[in-house]
């Protein structure tokens, strides 16, 4: 069915499924051409559901993937309707991600009419705003530019202390898996943010499996 998920077993996250028609099967060959992802039914209500919309979870389960389609489906609907213009503003910590959205959302609508695009990172858009307040003689946050950045990033913690400890670990999980765990459940939760603090042994292995895919001996050494 539409809702069936397929786990990568390597990374523990939801695998992203391309479709498409028998019609389409030519356009194969192109080499810019890439088909749509199959949405799920809870996806293509994120993205057609009027309003604001929160969209929570952990790294992998498709978050990047609703709000490329919620950006190309708004400026769809808005150009059709010929509503007032529409602005759009996405945001990201990484820049990576956010020249990766710009282009899948370019790829399908570059220019569309009524439509006002805007990409940046974190800190960008920090400092643009930092500059326009200077620019009134207001007081500036520059600390938080300096708070935006992450103390530790992949990188670090898989060649530092992930392979430090790695050799005395009794279940084997890769570096990403307990990467993911840490930021986006022990620490990033919304559950965490809530409390203000990191997820006690008992809270993590509280979160239900939909939220959580690791079972017990996994969750223990993960912690």
């Amino acid at each position: 069915g539409d809702d069936t998920i397929l786990l990568d077993p390597l990374a523990n996250t939801p695998l992203k499924i391309h479709q498409l028609s028998s019609t389409e099967i030519d356009k194969l060959e192109l080499e810019k051409w890439t088909p749509p992802f199959r949405l799920t039914t809870e996806e293509k209500e994120i993205i057609q559901t009027p309003g604001t919309v929160l969209v929570l979870g952990r790294s992998g389960t498709g978050k990047t993937v609703c709000i490329v389609n919620r950006m190309v489906y708004d400026a769809t609907h808005r150009t059709r309707t010929g509503h007032s213009p529409l602005k759009q503003l996405f945001i990201s910590r990484s820049s990576k991600i956010k020249n990766l959205v710009k282009k899948l959302v370019e790829d399908v609508m570059e220019n569309p009419p009524n439509v006002e695009r805007a990409f940046s990172s974190y800190e960008r858009i920090m400092r643009d705003c930092n500059a326009a307040l200077n620019s009134f003689r207001l007081p500036t946050s520059v600390p938080a530019i300096e708070q935006s950045k992450p103390q530790q990033d992949f990188s670090g913690f898989k060649e530092g202390f992930f392979k430090a400890v790695k050799k005395d670990m009794k279940v084997k999980l890769s570096a990403l898996v307990v990467w993911t765990q840490i930021r986006s459940l022990i620490k990033g939760s919304i559950e965490a943010v809530t409390h203000g603090r990191p997820l006690t042994r008992t809270e993590y292995f509280a979160l239900g499996a939909k939220y959580c895919r690791l079972n017990p001996e996994q969750r223990s050494e993960a912690y």
